[in-house]
């Protein structure tokens, strides 16, 4: 981790985990995966079955937070390697 991304993480960090994972993995993940699979349903089926839409938001919202929640983690090894010297 070099200067830059340092300063970077030290201002996502200030978030905290929970709310890292949640503007970085839920809702990203969650929103744009369902509607690509809705709109990859709708083209191949001419239809978009709502109940479906509500259970990828789920899968895909859990699924993103949690790879975020591993990415938290791999950064903060990281930045604690940063700020110890270590390269």
């Amino acid at each position: 981790m070099n200067e830059k991304q340092a300063a970077v993480w030290q201002k996502k960090r200030q978030l905290g985990k929970i709310k890292y994972a949640v503007f970085y993995g839920l809702m990203p993940w969650g929103i744009i995966l369902a509607i690509v699979f809705s709109l990859l349903e709708f083209t191949t089926q001419g239809v978009i079955n709502w109940r479906w839409i509500i259970a990828r938001l789920i899968v895909f919202g859990f699924i993103g937070f949690f790879l975020a929640g591993i990415r938290w983690n791999t950064s903060e090894q990281k930045f604690k390697l940063h700020q110890s010297g270590a390269k």
